[in-house]
């Protein structure tokens, strides 16, 4: 399993090369295109978009969802605090973008969903089991709106 883990320079070489996989997560490839502060988000975010116009202009694009989300709160205040569902709860909200030619343009879902959500929706595409009990009962509405989409 460890093989399957590569740089962050990997990810555009593998769409240009059609060699991407199934599933691909992608992380900041440094500390220089991090969005979080004391960093430039400008670099974050052109990093990010340069990775997305990739997949976008290649052949990928037509079956692709892309799940953009930060790994926490970024140091913005949130007024609303994090529900307790089990022994960890769910930390600050952050927001999770839905990039796909399935997504419904301009819609806005504010079903509740955490992280293992994004796991609960690559389950449901590949027909895998859980893996534990917080993703099997995860939202699954990623997959309901690209099935109402087509």
């Amino acid at each position: 399993m460890l093989n399957d883990v590569v740089g962050a320079g990997q990810f555009v070489s593998d769409v240009k090369n059609n060699t991407l996989p199934s599933v691909s997560w992608v992380m900041p490839a440094s500390e220089a295109v991090s969005e979080e502060p004391p960093a430039n988000i400008t670099e974050g975010e052109q990093a990010v978009v340069s990775e997305i116009n990739t997949v976008m202009s290649s052949p990928y694009w037509n079956s692709t969802a892309i799940f953009l989300t930060w790994d926490d709160w970024g140091g913005f205040y949130d007024h609303v605090p994090p529900p307790q569902v089990d022994g960890y709860g769910y930390g600050f909200r952050v927001p999770c973008l839905i990039i796909s030619p399935y997504a419904k343009q301009g819609f806005i879902d504010n079903t509740q969903s955490d992280f293992t959500s994004i796991l609960k929706f690559i389950e449901t595409i590949f027909q895998l089991p859980s893996l534990a009990t917080r993703d099997a009962n995860a939202s699954n509405q990623f997959r309901s709106h690209r099935e109402e989409s087509y």
